[in-house]
């Protein structure tokens, strides 16, 4: 496997912001069959579900079947919210405007899994969602349909458990970088141990995959980390990674 080596090349209109390339959110719900919130059990959680917003440093609690806003970096994501631990918090499903357009995380270039793990260090505000304001009922109206009882399940306080080994994950640096490997753990140096890891470049609107070199990960922490997502295995970059290392072991 050679460092540097482009794997794929997507044509692609406009450029990347963070990692995440515009989507159909109309998709989501007619390819998805899933339970309301409503009927969802309440999670069995070890952390005391509250955060502190740091605009104003107030207590938010954290409630199953209410909806939150949280400005990680220079986005805004919405959408139920989980606290794993006192690092990290849970948002399945993820929805962020693109353009003015709130979209859903997972029909992306990328492919990622429908939660996202954000480190709460990196959470600039928290704010929980009302329905008696306008825009923000709208957006509550939105996420509702693609709420699932995987929004609330709760199975460690250990984020570790969180990762699915066997599939590919998205890493979001706070530099701007993603990086794409398969990772056990997401303390330390986590991307050193990793056999294959990778980016996207952008170019001109041409995105391409590409094999990272060692000093593009080896020394990153989870100090550095933004966020991740477990990736799809029917993703794009999922299946060109597969197909990449099928012919170089």
């Amino acid at each position: 496997m050679i460092a540097g080596a482009v794997i794929l090349v997507l044509a692609i209109a406009g450029t990347i912001a963070v990692y995440a390339l515009k989507a159909n959110s109309n998709n989501n719900a007619a390819t998805r069959t899933q339970t309301a919130a409503t009927n969802a059990p309440e999670p069995k959680v070890k952390a005391e579900q509250v955060l502190t917003n740091p605009a104003d440093s107030s207590k938010v609690a954290i409630e199953q079947n209410d909806y939150y806003s949280l400005v990680v970096g220079s986005a805004t994501y919405y959408g139920p919210l989980l606290k794993i631990n006192d690092a990290y918090v849970r948002m399945t499903p993820t929805a962020y405007k693109n353009q003015g357009t709130l979209i859903f995380t997972g029909n992306e270039l990328n492919g990622p899994e429908p939660a996202t793990f954000f480190q709460t260090s990196n959470i600039s505000s928290v704010h929980k969602l009302s329905n008696a304001v306008a825009d923000e009922a709208a957006i509550i109206k939105l996420v509702k349909p693609e709420v699932s009882q995987a929004s609330y399940a709760y199975s460690s306080d250990k984020i570790d458990s969180y990762l699915e080994t066997s599939h590919l994950q998205a890493f979001v640096f706070k530099d701007g970088m993603t990086l794409f490997a398969k990772a056990s753990t997401v303390q330390g140096n986590f991307l050193s141990g990793s056999k294959h890891v990778y980016y996207l470049a952008n170019t001109n609107g041409q995105v391409s995959l590409t094999v990272a070199k060692t000093d593009q990960y080896a020394s990153r922490t989870s100090n550095d980390l933004l966020y991740w997502q477990n990736l799809k295995s029917d993703g794009k970059v999922a299946k060109a990674i597969a197909d990449y290392e099928k012919e170089n072991p």
